[in-house]
């Protein structure tokens, strides 16, 4: 036999070894990877959960917040209207008794008559001058009603979307449009204090030309 044909043998011992090594390199690279996915999957769970506490929180907080403007333009919408209709009975009552005055007793009492229907004259157009004033602050009152209820809606589209991680743009929306309705509410509120201190001040006057028809009489 020639040494030219004679070949190298590779022992099956060192190729069995070999096998067993790159398996064994295999396993462990999978299991690091589903290990991270595994902890990513955890991380992304909490996170989602997270952001749904979040939503949920904000969602109620805006119901809060909308529930208290329409309890507030309710209350204020009502408070005006009993204000002026209390004023114009007044009214009503005090023109029907310089009317009586006049009746009764025509020169003794015309220069009370005078100054007392001037008075009342000043009075009336005050009256109007706070109802006209009145009537737009309910039409700016209803607007605000109007864009409240499309708050609403908004809302409850929102809920809906809760798995939606876009919900966190559309929730950062409504805060700000809600921010705007609550300071135009506060506002409004502030004018109703001024007009019912006119109004009280009208209420004043009433109460003092009666008082001087009374004495009158």
């Amino acid at each position: 036999m020639n040494s030219s044909d004679i070949k190298p043998v590779r022992s099956e011992a060192l190729d069995n070894r070999k096998r067993r090594n790159i398996g064994g390199s295999s396993l462990l690279f999978v299991s690091l990877l589903g290990l991270i996915n595994l902890g990513g999957l955890v991380i992304l769970g909490l996170w989602f959960f997270n952001a749904s506490g979040y939503q949920q929180e904000a969602g109620q907080s805006f119901v809060e917040r909308i529930s208290f403007m329409e309890e507030e333009i309710d209350s204020m919408k009502i408070a005006n209207e009993e204000t002026l209709g209390s004023l114009e009975e007044k009214t009503k009552f005090i023109d029907k008794e310089i009317r009586k005055l006049w009746d009764l007793s025509n020169k003794r009492n015309r220069k009370n008559i005078d100054s007392l229907t001037l008075q009342l004259k000043e009075v009336k157009e005050s009256f109007d001058e706070i109802s006209k004033t009145n009537n737009s602050i309910l039409a700016k009152q209803r607007a605000r009603g109007l864009e409240i209820a499309k708050l609403e809606k908004v809302q409850a589209d929102l809920k809906t979307k809760l798995s939606n991680l876009d919900a966190s743009t559309e929730s950062f929306d409504i805060k700000e449009k809600l921010q705007s309705q609550a300071e135009a509410i506060e506002a409004f509120d502030a004018y109703r204090i001024q007009m019912n201190k006119a109004l009280i001040e009208i209420e004043e006057k009433l109460d003092k030309l009666q008082i001087k028809i009374e004495d009158s009489q």
